[in-house]
């Protein structure tokens, strides 16, 4: 999931992949792998990736910040029954 929004927000903001790269500080391979799916960003890169796309690392997995919040609710009740 990560990988297609990072492909989108990229080609919203109107970045290659080339200047992706450069803003990031990675290498365009490893910036393909990201969005192809093949490698998984941790927390860190995913902040990374936000700063650079003007975005909040949240919206590479939640569509909006209410199912942000929704998910840190079910986690809780989740937690709570264990």
């Amino acid at each position: 999931m990560p990988a297609e929004r990072i492909k989108h927000f990229g080609k919203i903001r109107g970045f290659t992949q080339e200047q992706f790269s450069f803003e990031t500080g990675l290498s365009q391979s490893q910036i393909s792998k990201y969005e192809n799916g093949s490698h998984i960003p941790c927390a860190e890169l995913l902040k990374r990736f936000a700063k650079v796309l003007e975005i909040e690392a949240f919206e590479f997995i939640y569509n909006t910040e209410s199912e942000l919040e929704e998910a840190i609710v079910r986690y809780m009740q989740k937690k709570k029954r264990s």
